[in-house]
């Protein structure tokens, strides 16, 4: 009888999830409001980011390996998440930044401190929200000719310094990307919050130069079999929209400790 009460309650665990992980994906979770009729001017937005950049400002701790990330927030990100008939809904997008940027934790656990040193507003001038079959080459051609320099790629080499913007979905598919030689990773914030934080965990850590794991029948079978990934834990390097997790393999965790080693023995050498 235990057997039978088990294999009904997996059951309705892994119909669940499917079902779960199939709503999830549908369009609307890629679909802003893109409110038109609330201010959206760059000064007005620009306005509410001072309050944003308090809010996750942290100080270098000593104690872990500081790296500095400097963020990219566009303007339409807002606009994604305001609601036309709502007026209280002004700093939902505050909070979705918030929520996306816990994805750091899984490095802080490592002992990798980020510090993000520096918010700023930016407008990409680019089609979001409509054209919703682009891929991601023509978001890297703007972002590399307006933002990164000869001084970001060697701090990517360093893995010192790294820069982080946020926009809005450009696909009902892509949730980010990153340039690891560029020092950059972008995150397409969605109406998923899951998705938000593991994609941010996802970029950052092919800037630190993690790769997605080779794909093998074990881990195709494990997204199947435990949908909601609560049973198997998977690798947060893994692709694909409903395989992203929120761990790190053992491998991936002696790359990030080394990454901490060699950070703590240059500050120390220029210490002295």
């Amino acid at each position: 009888r235990i057997g039978k009460v088990l294999a009904l309650s997996y059951l309705c665990y892994f119909f669940s999830g499917m079902a779960y992980n199939f709503l999830a994906s549908r369009p609307s979770v890629f679909e802003g409001k893109y409110n038109t009729d609330k201010v959206k001017a760059k000064k007005s937005v620009k306005k509410k980011v001072g309050s944003l950049e308090e809010l996750i400002k942290t100080l270098p701790n000593n104690k872990k390996a500081n790296i500095y990330l400097e963020l990219y927030i566009d303007t339409e990100v807002k606009r994604f998440y305001d609601d036309l008939n709502d007026k209280t809904d002004d700093d939902k997008w505050s909070k979705e930044i918030l929520r996306a940027l816990k994805g750091l934790n899984l490095y802080e656990k490592e002992g990798l401190h980020f510090v993000i040193d520096k918010v700023n507003v930016t407008s990409l001038d680019y089609y979001f929200g409509v054209n919703m079959e682009e891929n991601s080459s023509g978001v890297d051609s703007i972002i590399t000719k307006q933002f990164i320099n000869y001084s970001d790629v060697w701090y990517a080499s360093t893995k010192e310094r790294f820069k982080l913007f946020l926009l809005p979905p450009i696909n009902k598919e892509l949730l980010g990307f990153a340039k690891p030689v560029e020092g950059y990773a972008v995150v397409f914030m969605t109406n998923s919050e899951k998705w938000n934080e593991s994609t941010t965990a996802h970029e950052i850590g092919h800037l630190l130069g993690l790769r997605h794991p080779l794909p093998t029948l074990w881990l195709e079978l494990s997204c199947l079999l435990d949908p909601f990934n609560i049973l198997i834990a998977r690798d947060v390097m893994l692709q694909g929209i409903w395989k992203q997790s929120y761990k790190l393999s053992d491998e991936e965790k002696k790359v990030v400790k080394a990454i901490k080693n060699d950070l703590i023995y240059r500050r120390e050498m220029l210490n002295h």
